[in-house]
């Protein structure tokens, strides 16, 4: 966010459910000082309300009589297994949230009229029991640090063996992957700096 040099042709969602003692929280709610357009929100309702403003701008900007100008909107959502808006309804049967419905809508459509979202989430099996197994589906670009052998569901390949004991520095590989090119990397990440 705070690299975008543009201020007037971005906008920015941010939907933070890190817990306050997860080292990541700080510079997220750090946003908060950065002078850009950006929403922060947390509370259900207040991020079904996003989701419907965000949805409508893709609507608008998909109609074919659409000129006008197409500011980039960046949706980032931080640990999506702790938000309680996408869990799925339990009413007898398992069903999308409303907010769930909304963003499956928008990560479908948004990208192609400049609304792109990018996610974190801890392990697969959040994925599959937030978001349901096709969800994946929706992301061209993929990164996965050390994870479990179930991980190839969501990259093609097991990311259960990046981390060497005898190697601290393997603490910190990953994969990056692009499902549209067919192209898979391993990288080596960095911790934050404090």
């Amino acid at each position: 966010i705070s690299t975008y040099k543009s201020r007037e042709n971005v906008a920015f969602y941010v939907f933070n459910f890190l817990k306050p003692d997860n080292p990541l929280y700080n510079h997220v709610e750090s946003c908060k000082n950065i002078d850009h357009d950006i929403t922060f929100a947390k509370k259900t309702i207040d991020i079904v309300e996003n989701l419907k403003h965000i949805y409508a701008e893709v609507e608008r900007r998909g109609n074919e009589d659409y000129d006008g100008e197409m500011k980039d909107i960046y949706i980032f959502i931080y640990a999506m297994e702790l938000g309680q808006a996408f869990r799925p309804n339990r009413d007898g049967r398992v069903k999308p949230s409303e907010a769930m419905q909304l963003l499956s809508n928008i990560l479908r459509e948004g990208p192609l009229v400049h609304i792109h979202t990018i996610l974190q989430i801890d392990n697969c099996r959040s994925v599959s029991q937030t978001c349901g197994d096709g969800f994946v589906n929706y992301f061209n670009y993929r990164i996965v640090l050390q994870m479990d052998p179930k991980s190839s569901r969501m990259i093609g390949c097991d990311a259960s063996n990046l981390y060497n004991s005898q190697k601290q520095w393997t603490k910190y590989c990953g994969y990056y992957v692009d499902v549209k090119n067919d192209k898979q990397s391993k990288f080596r990440t960095y911790s934050l700096i404090k």
